[in-house]
Formats: structure tokens, sequence, C-alpha cells
């Protein structure tokens, strides 16, 4: 969702179009120096926000009603983290809902001579509370600023919420617009105070810094801190919540709930392999969740909240059930589509694994179908190789391998002693729960060799009694991948006389690529 912000034109009502344009200027104004706030590394949210909301307005015009002016926007800047893809984090959206925001009107107290900081507005769902505030000081101080900043985002700063304390998950950076500096704030609810009517929120900030223009300029501190309490009403006049048993590609919807503030989504994922073939722990698994709104606007997933809160492990190589949190939805959206997806590292090719249309009107969950979709890309390893492993009636299995290749297969190395060298053999490989993850025989029906049966003959070697002779077999897989910890058994029989000859159980550990 970027736009060109030296052309954009919105399709809204003419007597609103001096407004409009001042506020266009303020984004392009901002646009200019979004570099250097990268170079400073402060990453400010307002430019991200407007993008989005911008081109949402482009998109959608009727949906353009619904979102404020920039000039207004208060309450919806805050971001976890500044990602210009993504459209923000904890009610980015919150003023598309009519009359949200409670107004607070209070000023800090502060041992201060000059500077200032009044809270606005407020809001809370019970689990979040957003704040928007503005800050005041000496004219000529701040008009060598660039933007002000709390030291970590806040983290320094201490809230706390009917007498607990409270996390603060981010202050963003105040920034001058249409006159005032102002910011938001957010600041999660601790979890026994989650289900109370009224919070009594008391902020201190400290630690403020003014950013000078030039990139390679220090920091210049802003003496003082600001304390204020207010009480906020709790509002659930637009939660959500309804229960699921769609599944895709083996990715299962069980919950969905929602506020302004946060969408939770509860799930069951596959290990869908790793990012990279070389099972990299660091790059992560394949499957990253994002929201796509109907105007193709793109809502990420909010790693920290998603970790923390929803025992979600983005580089967990097995299945697991966790809740994942994205930003509240706008206003009046009904549907959003929840997809799965894998961008191979390096490169910009991406490919949806699996997708939900999360209809909130009818409150419903319809899975995609997604066909054609990989279900693995990296390799498992059976045992180290090289490994002897266990022996029984001169069989040992050298490797037992699942890769993706085209299509998903299983493959089995296996010594076989000269005896059975050319025997009617039987293998079978089962999960942990005793299904059969595929099963084959050396010879079909009509007595001819099985080609997906290779063998390797020994060479005669000195001084070792009998040479070993290895079959590699392959086998295509149906059903579920199999993961990393999984247990799985091997059982080696005699077709002709079912006699089991080797019997070996193990767990599947990352193969060395």
């Amino acid at each position: 969702m970027r736009e060109n912000c030296n052309d954009i034109h919105i399709p809204i009502s003419p007597e609103l179009g001096g407004r409009v344009e001042a506020a266009l200027g303020e984004v392009r104004r901002l646009h200019r120096h979004r570099m250097l706030r990268r170079a400073g590394t402060v990453l400010g949210s307002f430019v991200a926000v407007m993008g989005a909301l911008l081109g949402l307005a482009v998109v959608n015009p009727a949906m353009a009603s619904q979102v404020p002016l920039v000039g207004e926007w208060l309450g919806g800047l805050f971001y976890e983290s500044n990602y210009e893809s993504k459209t923000g984090s904890a009610g980015a959206f919150l003023e598309t809902y009519s009359s949200a925001l409670e107004d607070v009107g209070v000023t800090a107290a502060t041992e201060s001579q000059e500077w200032g900081v009044t809270f606005h507005q407020g809001y809370t769902d019970g689990n979040m509370v957003l704040l928007s505030l503005s800050l005041t000081g000496p004219q000529e101080e701040l008009e060598q600023y660039a933007f002000v900043t709390l030291d970590g985002y806040g983290q320094s700063s201490l809230a706390s919420i009917n007498g607990e304390p409270a996390s603060i998950q981010g202050v963003n950076t105040f920034e001058k617009r249409e006159g005032s500096w102002s910011t938001t704030m957010a600041v999660a609810v601790p979890e026994s105070q989650q289900g109370a009517e009224t919070l009594e929120v008391a902020v201190t900030l400290q630690g403020l810094e003014g950013q000078a223009a030039e990139a390679s300029a220090d920091s210049v501190p802003i003496p003082g801190s600001f304390s204020a309490s207010f009480t906020l009403t709790v509002d659930h006049s637009n939660d959500f919540s309804f229960v699921s048993q769609a599944e895709d590609n083996r990715a299962k919807v069980l919950a969905v709930r929602g506020t302004p503030t946060q969408t939770v989504v509860s799930v069951e994922i596959p290990f869908w392999g790793y990012r990279n073939f070389g099972a990299l722990e660091e790059d992560g698994v394949k499957g990253t969740a994002r929201l796509v709104l109907a105007d193709g606007t793109q809502m990420a997933v909010e790693p920290r909240r998603s970790q923390e809160l929803g025992g979600y492990d983005y580089q967990a190589a097995k299945a697991q059930s966790c809740d994942l949190y994205f930003d509240g939805l706008p206003a009046g959206v009904s549907q959003a589509t929840l997809e799965f997806f894998w961008q191979k590292v390096g490169t910009e090719q991406e490919e949806v694994l699996a997708s939900f249309t999360l209809d909130l009107e009818n409150q419903t969950v319809l899975p995609a179908g997604t066909q054609g979709v990989e279900k693995g890309s990296t390799q498992y390893s059976l045992l180290e190789t090289g490994d002897m492993g266990w022996e029984e009636n001169g069989f040992v299995v050298k490797d037992l391998w699942f890769s993706q290749a085209g299509t998903y297969s299983g493959q089995m190395y296996f010594y076989v002693p000269e005896d059975y060298l050319r025997g009617d053999l039987q293998v079978e490989v089962c999960n942990a729960q005793g299904e059969v993850l595929f099963s084959t025989q050396a010879y079909g029906e009509d007595g001819k060799p099985n080609p997906d049966w290779r063998i390797w003959e020994a060479m005669k070697i000195a001084n070792v009694a009998q040479p070993l002779h290895i079959y590699r077999i392959t086998q295509r897989v149906a059903g579920e991948v199999i993961s990393v910890g999984e247990m799985v058994t091997i059982t080696i029989s005699d077709a002709s006389t079912g006699e089991t000859l080797f019997t070996d159980t193990r767990a599947l550990v990352a193969a060395t690529p």
C-alpha cells in the first residue's frame, strides 16, 4: 500500500478539498525526511499510517468517508514497530469508529518550568489503553527539532492501571502536525484488570529527547518528567467473537475475536518446512500470517504479542496451536482474508500455503481450498549420516529422508544381508500413532522388480567377512508432513512369509544440508 506522495488523488467531497490539501502537504513534508529518521535510528510511524490510509481512500472511496482527515488523526497513530509494508498495530484504525475516543484533557504535572505534556483523548477495550497527547515548550528550541522521541519508545517511562504496574507498549515520536507537537502511545492492561469496567490510568513520561534535522546531530535531552492520571470507561460495543472448524492445507482456524485495537485468530498450523532449504532456524519456518482486506490492504501479524500472549513460535519445526495477534480492523469491514504464505529468503517471490475468508457479518470462516502447494521443502534424516545404527538379522537402516522434490516423498537407505539380497522384502514406515506413512514391496504381484527399489551390490572388500549391500527405496508420501522430533518406526519383513526381520524406532532430526 505505498503511494506516490506527490501524485495522490482522493475522491472526496469538494468542500473538504482545502483541508485535504493541507493534510497532504504535511504528508509530503514527512515523506521528505523519512530517510533522515531511518538514519537517526528513530522511526516515526506517521508516514506509514498515512500511506496505508491514503491508499485505502484511493482504492475504496466508500471506505474513505469513514477514515478521518490527517489533521484529526490522534488516537490511531501508534505502531509497535515501523514497517512500511504493514498498516500498524494497536489501533491504527481506531478513529474509524465513531465516538470511540473519550476526552481526557489532563495536563501532566512536571517540575519543568518550560516544557509540558497534555493528554487529550483515550480509548480502552479492556486489553489495551490508547492515548493521544501533545508537547509544548520553548518555540525557539522546538524549531530546531524534526521530532521529539522518548527513550526506548517509552520503555523507561512508567504506567499503572487500577494501581497495578502496566507495560508501556510504545510511545510514538512527537511531530509537528497542524501547529501542535502531537503523538500517541499504548499501554497494555494487566491481565488481572482485564475484566474491570473502568480503568484508573496513571502515566509518567521521562527521557524525552529532541532530534535535530541533521542526521549527524546529537539528540538534545529535554528536562523533566511528566505525570498524569485519569479514568477511562471500557468499551465492549465493538467486540466480536465466533468459533470455527475450517481447514485448508492442514491449517485450521478454531476461533476469531476482535476489538478496535486487536484481531486475534486461534489456529492450528502444520510445519510446512523451513524457509531456507538449509534448515536455518534463524530464518524461521514457512507460513507467515497476514490479514488482507478487500481493497488489498495488508495487516502483518504482530510477532511480539503473538509470541508472548499467543504462544506462537515462528521457528517451530513442528505443528503448533497458538493465537495470532493483528491490529484491529477498520469499522465497517465485514470480511478479511487470513493468509499463510512464505517468501524465499533473498527473493520477492511469494506462495500462499493456506487461505481463509473471515466473514465477520455471518460469523463464519470459509477455507480457500488451496491446491498445489508444497508440503515441505526441507529434508530430515532418521539417523545421522554414516551412523550404522541398530542391527538386527543383518539389516541396518542407514538413513530415512523426507523431502520435497516435485512431490513430497520419503527415501530409505538400508543395508541388506547376502541371504536377502534378492528376497521379496517389504518395508513399512509408521508414525508415532501407528499410522502408515508409506509401505512398499521389492517385487510386484507380477513378480517383476519394483522400480522404486534400487540396489547397490557391495564390492568384495579385504578382511570384511560379508560385504554390505545397500537398498534405496523412494516412495511418495501422502497425508501429513512428518516433523522434526516425531518418532518413526521402520519395519522390514519377508513378504512371502510375513516374518518380521527388523524393527527400529527413532526420532527424526534435521538433516545436515
